[in-house]
């Protein structure tokens, strides 16, 4: 994918035209999600299933949730929260999609997995084609370079204006993706 548009200079001109009111409101939800996996020191099967059901409670789509691999996803969790790499190969075994999946990661550790959803997909791919959402290797592509871009001191002014204009505190991830979503939610 061409992450050439996703830059810190797009995103503060596109925070400035933001109305933050929705996610304000979203936010104490958000936090408690936040918690909810915080909270654990061990991912067992029912956190698997009430955070599937969590997450995808955010989502248009109905959860279909195979149990099959339960053993393996709770493992792969749990090497996460612990710190655990994520690569390419273990994230397809969490989902056929990867929104779902990376909702998941993002209320686990916000700090180094970012969303993906459609409207993070359209901001950053423009008119790309719809079915490379669900792909493990746009994912991995499109987390490697936000988390590069949000460690950069050019989006502290985004994460600082965003921050600002919500009156609360929050992750670096969370502030892109608000832009993000927003300024596509205002397109659409």
């Amino acid at each position: 994918m061409d992450f050439t548009r996703l830059n810190a200079d797009r995103l503060f001109s596109d925070a400035h035209k933001l109305d933050y009111t929705s996610q304000i409101s979203l936010h104490p939800q958000y936090r408690e999600f936040l918690n909810f996996f915080s909270g654990k020191d061990v991912i067992d099967y029912n956190d698997l299933v009430v955070g599937a059901h969590m997450v995808y409670g955010r989502m248009p789509t109905m959860l279909r949730l195979n149990l099959g691999n339960a053993d393996d996803v709770l493992l792969l969790l749990n090497r996460i929260k612990n710190g655990a790499e994520l690569t390419i190969e273990n994230l397809k075994m969490m989902n056929n999609s990867m929104v779902g999946p990376s909702k998941m990661l993002h209320f686990l550790d916000p700090e180094r997995f970012a969303i993906w959803d459609s409207r993070i997909f359209r901001y950053v791919a423009g008119a790309g084609k719809p079915t490379h959402i669900g792909k493990a290797v746009n994912y991995f592509e499109y987390l490697h370079h936000v988390n590069g871009l949000v460690d950069g001191i050019a989006f502290l002014k985004v994460h600082t204006f965003v921050q600002g204009r919500m009156g609360v505190t929050h992750d670096r991830l969370r502030s892109l993706e608000i832009v993000m979503f927003e300024t596509d939610k205002q397109v659409r």
